[in-house]
């Protein structure tokens, strides 16, 4: 199925109007859409929706909208895109499919920073073409607002005919609201309320935790070690080979080996992969622990504002707060990360298995951007890490959020509507791609960095 034709060469026109693309593709043997129309004004186009929507149930493939789109090409052209999306195309979407069904159970499961959620299984019920068994209640405070508790009939949606969802109690079994539990159902730890949210306070004591914990320590969000996917850290923890962050470290080889679907090479080679993730950067190994409301960006900023892990550690709220981007909330959360005596004793025990993190070099490239902050959201011809490191690596500063003292907004694809709004409230620039590369040639300075 065809919907959009180009030509980067050139060596035809373009036709004048969406109708006479579309008729274009169909000529050439495509195949298109027939359900598609031209219509004159946009009252037609909203009744053109609404007949689609009750046709919905007849068609053979599933639909959850109508996009609108304005004909002329060049009208179209004139409108441009924002960071978000065209200018000249609207989705007018459907009403979400609804269902009920009957609560039959509730679950909590821990995330990977401790985070509660409540997840309601159901009896199974078809939700547009697609069988629900469960459906996330989000939080405690989700639950109270909704009155829900097990045996409860309720109807469910699927948000975006993609995410199964509570929408309300139709008829209750009781009067009861479910009793949100005050210890972990892993570790039996106390829960920590934060608003509507609910966290185990066991830290990396907790199970749960550690286990997902693992599994961000060696992805690409923490240290990169290859090998080491989410079925693998099951079979090692399966295996009694893999408990807790320090285990990566003293894993066999022989016992490796021995594993099914493992071999000696594949053994070697995942030892080589941890190996080489025993001296990591201390902005990479802060990034890894899992640290709440610590990224990529902040974890930079810490890395090159203490230097070294001893310091960070004894760093007082008061001192976190004078990194860029570390408010009074993100330095209370970081204290309490460190204060935890089982967050203390994994990371202990990671310093006892051998793993040095090492200070994160200075920056010396240049001091063009001096003075400079910037902000960036969406996607970029290199990664938003490269990025900041870019502009740090020239003296400026990027944080990971827009306030009075931002420079610039970098928006790149499918960037993020709140920071966009923030840089509207604060006065903040926001530039495009094009136009950042742009800024940074004005200094002299290439883009994308290995341009």
């Amino acid at each position: 199925m065809a919907y959009e034709a180009g030509d980067a060469d050139r060596r035809f026109v373009v036709p004048a109007t969406q109708w006479a693309e579309r008729d274009a593709i169909e000529s050439w043997g495509f195949h298109v859409d027939d359900l598609a129309d031209r219509v004159d004004d946009i009252e037609s186009a909203i009744a053109y929706r609404d007949s689609l929507l009750d046709d919905r149930d007849d068609l053979n493939y599933e639909i959850d909208g109508v996009v609108i789109k304005i004909d002329d090409t060049a009208a179209a052209d004139a409108l441009g895109n924002t960071a978000r999306e065209t200018r000249s195309a609207f989705a007018y979407k459907f009403p979400a499919r609804t269902e009920m069904t009957t609560i039959t159970d509730i679950v909590v499961q821990v995330g990977r920073t401790g985070r509660l959620t409540p997840v309601a299984l159901l009896e199974p019920v078809q939700v547009g073409g697609v069988t629900v068994s469960r459906a996330t209640l989000h939080n405690p405070g989700e639950i109270e607002s909704l009155g829900v508790d097990v045996g409860d009939r309720v109807r469910v949606l699927r948000a975006g005919d993609v995410i199964p969802y509570i929408e309300e109690v139709v008829e209750a079994d009781s009067e009861t609201t479910f009793e949100f539990p005050d210890r972990c159902p892993v570790c039996d730890s106390p829960v920590d309320r934060d608003g509507p949210l609910a966290f185990c306070t066991g830290g990396l004591g907790c199970s749960a935790q550690r286990e997902r914990a693992i599994e961000h320590y060696v992805s690409r969000g923490g240290l990169d070690i290859e090998g080491l996917g989410p079925e693998r850290i099951a079979q090692l923890r399966e295996a009694d080979l893999l408990d807790s962050l320090d285990d990566l470290y003293r894993l066999d080889r022989e016992e490796l080996a021995a594993l099914e679907g493992w071999g000696e090479k594949s053994a070697q080679n995942l030892l080589d992969e941890i190996d080489a993730a025993s001296e990591p950067p201390l902005d990479a190994f802060l990034t890894a622990l899992s640290i709440p409301e610590v990224g990529g960006a902040t974890a930079t900023a810490l890395a090159r504002e203490f230097g070294d892990l001893d310091a960070l550690i004894d760093a007082d709220t008061d001192a976190l707060e004078t990194v860029d981007d570390v408010g009074p909330i993100v330095a209370e959360t970081i204290r309490d990360f460190f204060d935890n005596p089982e967050n203390r004793a994994a990371i202990d025990a990671l310093l006892a298995a051998g793993v040095d993190p090492q200070p994160v070099a200075g920056v010396d490239a240049g001091d063009e951007l001096d003075g400079l902050t910037f902000v960036f959201t969406g996607s970029l011809a290199a990664s938003r890490d490269d990025a900041q490191s870019l502009v740090e690596a020239h003296g400026a500063n990027a944080t990971g959020s827009v306030s009075g003292n931002t420079d610039y907004l970098v928006a790149g694809d499918n960037a993020g509507q709140r920071k966009q709004d923030d840089a509207d409230d604060n006065g903040v620039p926001i530039l495009t791609e094009r136009d950042f590369a742009e800024l940074l040639a004005d200094y002299g300075i290439a883009w994308p960095p290995d341009a």
